[in-house]
């Protein structure tokens, strides 16, 4: 709901003629995603990468909008399937690159667990979920969302 509710916000037609589309990303639950990567049976991999927000990423994020900005790229949608009868093997650059999916997109991974039984994990289906407590003497609902923003993004950093 948080989602849809600022992409209406932030893709209004008067923002959209200084800045062109907002793009809204879901924050996932910390360590979700490396805890699905160390998996060894991933036979399916999808990677949603959105352009990453400029204030904010690591040096790789960097490269990586600087390789979107020359190819004039909006988008880029990966998928790695497995050879039949076998499983991906993940190297340091996808993971790099799911990392910035996880940020700025999604990440989407099928595979077997120990039991030989489908797993499927999404970043989409694994919110981040912060926790604040809201005094109505001392916080306007506005103030409140104000001071939890600040708070988590002083956690991501």
């Amino acid at each position: 709901m948080a989602m849809k509710a600022l992409n209406g916000i932030l893709n209004n037609p008067v923002l959209q003629e200084s800045f062109g589309v907002i793009e809204i990303t879901h924050v996932p639950e910390q360590d979700g995603l490396d805890a699905a990567l160390a998996s060894k049976r991933i036979h399916n991999l999808v990677l949603r990468i959105t352009r990453p927000n400029a204030d904010h990423f690591a040096k790789y994020e960097q490269q990586y909008l600087a390789k979107m900005n020359k190819q004039n790229t909006a988008e880029i949608i990966e998928e790695h399937k497995a050879v039949k009868g076998e499983f991906l093997v993940i190297d340091q650059d996808t993971r790099k690159k799911a990392k910035i999916a996880e940020s700025n997109g999604y990440v989407e991974l099928k595979g077997l667990d120990g039991d030989n039984k489908p797993v499927q994990y999404s970043t989409l289906s694994h919110p981040r979920v912060e926790t604040g407590y809201y005094d109505i003497n001392l916080d306007t609902s506005l103030s409140f969302l104000f001071k939890m923003a600040r708070d988590i993004i002083n956690k991501m950093k």
